[in-house]
């Protein structure tokens, strides 16, 4: 591998004062800075972090009743003075030059592969966190529209990749600096604005539910031509799915999808939504890892009965719905690594002979996550997923909702 590139050095005393107050968020800010800077040669004397919407620790913390209120709509800004400031959340140790790669055994791999909560991170945590920031604040140093929001950059988005390369440090940075690039060329800040200003409730005030999962009529088309569910609506908003680990429960019924429809909304449209959703789910996910103070994932659910798997008969509407679909949601699965806990496909067709050619489909690491069922499902998945928080068409309590109706 090439040489790496390396942080520019501000100076220590504004660095260590910017996140003794404000966390590694405003060290981004400042390196941001610096790499618009450094081509015009302006001398820098008093550095400012650009303003956020969101304030996430970069160090995942629990919150207590003696938890510091989040306030990611307050703007931030840069002490006029290198005088004594206020406490504010501690920032992790930050790397000063180039950081080794953690080259761990497999011993180490083994342990580090245990989930354990944030609290319990230890020093191999940190070989692997310490190498990771660095080559974060590398790029964002040499290509400033790199800089990443707030959760992007947190320590538990970076442990994300970490695991979903087997702890591969190098191959788990390039996994993340790639996904800034696509955040940057999609537009992702966009949709993350709109994520917080349609739920702020839930990740500003730390509210229980969500406000709303579809704020406009781009997502409510797509949601009736491909229905799915991770929430229950219930008076003052929409409460969160949730196994018996805490994980979040997503059901769809690929059967059902309505591609012709897909079609018809429309390549712009229906990437917007699709986009929208997935930053909504990962931002939950991480709001709720912030809470408990460990990783939590989320535990699918897709039945598949209906599904044309070879895709015999199908028209061409059907088929050119199908692939916008797909392109539309391909980034998704290295720009939101390990989000899954476990995939439960249920009446899966022949679920035994057809598990082998499904798993020989996917990742060997999405193939380990993925419990193939027939018709008889219920006590497998009821085992992770108590009945008050699945449909009734899955043997619980809940409406079936759309998911279910039948295909035109």
């Amino acid at each position: 591998m090439g040489a790496q590139p390396v942080c520019p050095k501000p100076a220590p005393e504004v660095v260590a004062a910017l996140c003794a107050r404000f966390g590694d968020e405003a060290r981004l800010a400042v390196l941001k800075m610096l790499a618009a800077k450094a081509e015009s040669n302006v001398d820098i004397e008093s550095p400012k972090p650009a303003q956020s919407a969101s304030a996430v620790p970069s160090s995942p913390v629990v919150e207590g009743k003696d938890a510091a209120p989040k306030s990611p709509a307050a703007a931030v800004t840069t002490p006029t003075s290198m005088s004594p400031l206020p406490p504010g959340p501690s920032a992790p140790p930050q790397p000063t030059g180039p950081v080794a790669d953690p080259a761990f055994t497999d011993s180490e791999i083994k342990t580090l592969s245990e989930p354990v909560p944030f609290a319990a991170w230890g020093p191999l945590h940190e070989r692997a966190l310490a190498y990771m920031r660095w080559r974060r604040d590398s790029a964002v140093a040499s290509d400033a529209s790199l800089a990443p929001s707030p959760e992007a950059a947190a320590d538990m988005r970076l442990w994300r990749f970490v695991v979903a390369k087997n702890f591969d440090c190098p191959g788990a940075a390039e996994m993340y600096i790639g996904m800034l690039r696509w955040r940057r060329d999609a537009g992702m800040d966009k949709f993350r604005g709109e994520v917080l200003e349609a739920n702020s409730g839930f990740f500003i005030d730390g509210a229980a539910l969500l406000q709303t999962v579809l704020p406009c009529e781009r997502d409510r088309k797509v949601m009736a031509a491909q229905p799915r569910m991770f929430t229950l609506e219930v008076e003052g908003g929409h409460q969160l799915l949730r196994d018996r680990s805490g994980n979040v429960v997503y059901i769809e019924c690929p059967g059902t999808l309505d591609y012709p429809a897909i079609l018809a909304i429309g390549d712009a449209d229906y990437a917007a939504a699709a986009c929208f959703s997935q930053e909504l789910q990962m931002l939950v996910l991480d709001e709720l890892s912030r809470r408990t103070g460990r990783l939590v994932l989320m535990l699918r659910v897709m039945d598949m009965s209906g599904i044309n798997m070879f895709g015999f008969g199908k028209s061409r509407a059907e088929k050119d719905g199908e692939k916008l679909a797909k392109e539309a949601t391909r980034p998704f699965a290295d720009a939101y690594p390990t989000t899954t806990y476990k995939n439960f496909l249920i009446n899966l067709p022949a679920a035994n002979a057809a598990g082998p050619i499904v798993k020989a489909f996917v990742p060997a690491r999405s193939a380990k996550k993925m419990v193939l069922l027939g018709g008889k499902f219920h006590e497998e998945l009821h085992k992770e997923v108590d009945p008050s928080n699945l449909p009734q068409k899955l043997g619980g309590v809940l409406d079936d909702g759309i998911q279910w109706r039948k295909k035109k």
